[in-house]
């Protein structure tokens, strides 16, 4: 059914807002029709009462929806009489400045395709219930999406129409544990791939739903249980696991009943690499994502992006620590390289909410695929140190750091 629609708005959580925001930014981007997010000027902790939330934690919350091209407010709270208090006003006069100071490279931007992780229609409506349970049905999505940005990648956040429509200028498209998906999904993964995509699909389904694409076959058995191999070690990530073996298609990585690389082979590959036309097709035989989302191991992220890797794609990306989160974005000729640094001073934890905070990120590199040498790079609106060079169709852009967000701008 089809509905007018002129605008789209929402808001997202009190606590711990950027990480909402995160998800919640990318796929109201991904709707090309104006849109805005609200944030909530305060915030509550183990029922004590709600509190005004400090100025860093306002603009590293902001700056996600900034670096999606989204407009912005926030959500305050005036005394029973209707009257403002001054000093909340002086806080939301700081985050006014610094949003305003970097409106003309962030307001109504375009994404410059890199990554698209499918969030389908199909499987969140089968997955909802009861009725607002996002949560589990959401899990792979944003799984994907932490997993994609913490290895230094661009993602976009699109729905079955959208990504059957825009599938082809995306470099690289991820399919996480999105099971049942239609017959034109499929057929348009499988044409994505014949011409030269680079696709990411995982799931104990995977087997069963993409056989030729993933190039093997199911076999008996699954592990409710299992370790995969990284940075020289091994990290568990909850089943199911589905055995397979291979029909066309090679081992990338192992699956292990125990945490020994060299010892506790499963006899299945956890992961495998299949060529399919001019395209790549990389299998995650086991739930990586949704594990992802609820606890961020570093040694599964190393994994998942071992598996990003072997794409071999094209795309842009960052070499830095984790906590720096890139979006590729376009408005007019110019490349607006959008840089948010998640980090955080001291520590959150369940009793601590607010981000007092945010340490400089120092010095990082960003390497873009670029036809022909730019006119001019710069950094803005923040001053930071930056050495660029070109070469071999390559921009490599060295920065000296970043406080909460900043623009790495390119002239073509």
């Amino acid at each position: 059914m089809k509905v007018p629609l002129d605008y789209l708005s929402g808001d997202f959580s009190p606590s711990f807002g950027a990480e909402r925001a995160c998800a919640e930014a990318r796929f109201l981007a991904g709707r090309r029709k104006p849109w805005d997010l609200m944030a909530w000027s305060f915030l509550t902790t183990d029922e004590q009462g709600w509190t005004t939330k400090t100025v860093p934690h306002l603009c590293q919350e902001l700056s996600e929806v900034l670096a999606q091209g989204g407009a912005t407010f926030i959500y305050d709270v005036p005394q029973r009489s209707g009257r403002l208090t001054d000093w909340h006003q002086d806080v939301l006069a700081q985050v006014a400045a610094f949003c305003r100071k970097r409106q003309a490279l962030c307001h109504q931007t375009e994404t410059i395709p890199q990554v698209a992780i499918l969030h389908s229609e199909t499987f969140f409506y089968k997955n909802n219930q009861p009725l607002y349970n996002f949560a589990w049905a959401n899990y792979p999505i944003e799984g994907a999406l932490h997993a994609v940005l913490e290895n230094g990648y661009s993602a976009d956040l699109l729905n079955e129409e959208a990504l059957v429509a825009r599938m082809s200028a995306y470099p690289i498209v991820i399919v996480p544990e999105q099971e049942g998906l239609p017959a034109n999904v499929i057929d348009a993964l499988k044409t994505y791939v014949q011409n030269g995509g680079h696709l990411l699909v995982s799931g104990a389904n995977t087997a069963q739903e993409y056989p030729e694409l993933a190039g093997v076959k199911i076999a008996e058995g699954q592990h409710d249980k299992a370790y995969v191999p990284a940075d020289g070690g091994s990290v568990i990530v909850p089943g199911p696991w589905q055995n397979v073996t291979l029909a066309g298609a090679t081992e990338l990585a192992p699956l292990l009943k125990q945490q020994d690389p060299a010892l506790d082979q499963a006899g299945t590959p956890a992961a495998t690499v299949n060529r399919v036309g001019k395209g790549v097709v990389v299998a995650i035989h086991g739930p990586v994502f949704r594990s992802y989302v609820r606890a961020h191991f570093p040694r599964l992220r190393c994994f998942i992006g071992g598996a990003l890797a072997a794409l071999d794609a094209p795309a842009a990306k960052v070499d830095g620590p984790w906590w720096i989160e890139m979006s590729a974005r376009k408005k007019d000729t110019r490349l607006l390289i959008q840089l948010v640094n998640r980090s955080a001073a001291g520590y959150t934890a369940p009793n601590r909410h607010m981000v007092e905070s945010v340490p400089d990120a120092g010095p990082f590199s960003v390497s873009i695929p670029l036809a022909a040498s730019p006119k001019r790079c710069y950094v803005a609106p923040d001053e930071a140190g930056l050495e660029w060079s070109w070469k071999d169709g390559t921009l490599t852009a060295r920065i000296g750091g970043l406080a909460i967000h900043n623009v790495l701008v390119i002239e073509p």
